[in-house]
């Protein structure tokens, strides 16, 4: 393996953190709006109630474990990540992270 593909950074990787909290995200919003189908409410009482316990869950309880527990895998790039940001890097108007500036 060669040493690119097994460098880390203080930073998780963007698509990584984004594929976890879809993947985080889906069951909680689910399974909340789930259980809020008994108290009748209207649709955006339903849909407001479930995504703020979502968000309330995902910030305070479950992201912090899950990137604590998977910080290793978020945080390492792969070669794959390194020449997209070479290609960054030459690119102007670019920022480091792939902003616009």
């Amino acid at each position: 393996m060669d040493q690119t593909s097994t460098r880390t950074s203080a930073r998780p990787v963007r698509w990584k953190m984004a594929l976890l909290t879809w993947l985080t995200l889906m069951p909680i919003t689910s399974a909340t709006a789930y259980a809020l189908q008994p108290a009748h409410l209207p649709l955006l009482a339903n849909v407001a109630m479930s995504s703020a316990v979502s968000i309330a869950l995902l910030t305070w309880v479950v992201m912090p474990r899950l990137t604590r527990r998977l910080g290793p895998w978020l945080r390492r790039r792969g070669a794959s990540d390194a020449r997209a940001r070479s290609v960054r890097r030459s690119r102007p108007g670019l920022t480091a992270n792939g902003d616009h500036s």
